[in-house]
């Protein structure tokens, strides 16, 4: 449940710093080609049954945490955040000159 939980906020957190494809690619490979391969392996070809299945995904899972975590390790959140706070500074910029202009129509 931890690693569960963890990989969606994760890749949340990646999709707001621009990784979104990157993090998709990792979530489609992890969990569903590995976690469900390994539980139609483990669970059915070697009769693990419920079991079987449940670490077979889970082994996904835990797998795309690791994957997210890398990817967002990954990224230089100083410089993220000076290019947010200039594209800010720029609309803000943009709307006191827009109500700048309102005020003179009127």
């Amino acid at each position: 449940m931890t690693f569960d939980v963890h990989q969606m906020y994760f890749s949340s957190v990646a999709r707001v710093f621009g990784k979104e494809k990157t993090a998709f690619v990792a979530l489609i490979l992890f969990d569903f080609v590995v976690g469900m391969s390994l539980a139609v392996i483990i669970g059915l070809v070697f009769r693990f049954g419920a079991l079987g299945v449940w670490a077979g995904m889970m082994t996904g899972v835990v797998m795309n945490a690791f994957a997210q975590y890398k990817i967002i390790s990954g990224v230089d959140i100083r410089t993220f955040l000076r290019q947010t706070q200039q594209r800010l500074k720029q609309e803000d910029a943009g709307k006191k000159q827009e109500k700048l202009i309102e005020m003179h129509d009127f």
